[in-house]
């Protein structure tokens, strides 16, 4: 696979991040998904914990990059949730769940 550029696409979804290692003609060479929890607190409420897609994220690129050569990598694409809110201090510290 000498040469052969290749690309990461991130999908940071409501209940998973799902990550795809491609090739520059779009065939997908290796696939990772990481859950994470969904909290329910009150009726008609669902929050998430920023820490926790950060920790999937980081987790799942080290899997998704476990063996091979990084050195034709060439870009990474990221999609995120519609309506994911994190709020945020003056310190940019996370205020409460999202």
């Amino acid at each position: 696979m000498t040469g052969t550029k290749k690309f990461i696409g991130i999908d940071l979804g409501t209940s998973s991040v799902k990550i795809l290692l491609v090739d520059e003609t779009g065939a997908i060479l290796k696939a990772v998904t990481k859950d994470y929890p969904l909290a329910f607190p009150n009726p008609g409420w669902s929050e998430q914990e920023p820490a926790d897609w950060w920790e999937a994220c980081c987790t799942g690129i080290k899997e998704l990059l476990d063996g091979q050569d990084a050195a034709n990598d060439k870009g990474i694409g990221c999609g995120g949730q519609m309506h994911g809110l994190v709020a945020l201090d003056a310190d940019d510290e996370v205020i409460r769940p999202a």
